[in-house]
């Protein structure tokens, strides 16, 4: 008897965590996600705060847009961070949605940022080396925030 109960428990055991979504973070790995953004964010910051086309022979038209795309930039940086903060205090499916759009923001400016001195023929900044681990952050807050809100769709978000 004592087999058939531990056999049973096992099974729903089995059963429960291979129902879980894997695109959804655990509550310890959500804080770790937040805490690589929380360190990528000054490196962003930083690389961004250098960007000056008055240093180079861009022509105004190219350097005042790029200029734009760099304080935008920074303002998502900006944002990305007030909203890291927030979701440490109590994670909301709503404020994953404006982390991931302040993060997708950032990675989308720095890449026209990168595009424009591929176009122009110029090197301001060393942008394109984030790319990579922008992308995979914002890859996994999508797939999660996505899985929250068909969850929530459904009631049965967590």
């Amino acid at each position: 008897m004592k087999t058939f109960a531990l056999l049973t428990l096992l099974c729903a055991v089995v059963a429960q965590a291979q129902s879980r979504d894997t695109r959804l973070m655990t509550p310890a790995e959500y804080k770790e996600f937040l805490d690589k953004v929380d360190a990528e964010l000054p490196k962003w910051e930083t690389a961004l705060q250098k960007i000056d086309p008055a240093k180079s022979d861009v022509s105004y038209a190219v350097g005042k847009q790029i200029e734009q795309w760099r304080d935008l930039a920074l303002k998502e940086v900006t944002w990305a961070r007030q909203y890291v903060a927030k979701e440490r205090v109590k994670h909301t499916v709503s404020g994953e949605l404006s982390l991931k759009g302040f993060l997708e923001g950032v990675f989308s400016v720095m890449d026209n940022v990168a595009q424009t001195e591929v176009a122009a023929g110029v090197k301001l900044s060393e942008l394109e080396k984030f790319a990579t681990e922008q992308g995979s952050l914002n890859i996994r807050i999508g797939n999660d925030v996505i899985a929250r809100v068909e969850l929530l769709e459904k009631g049965t978000c967590p």
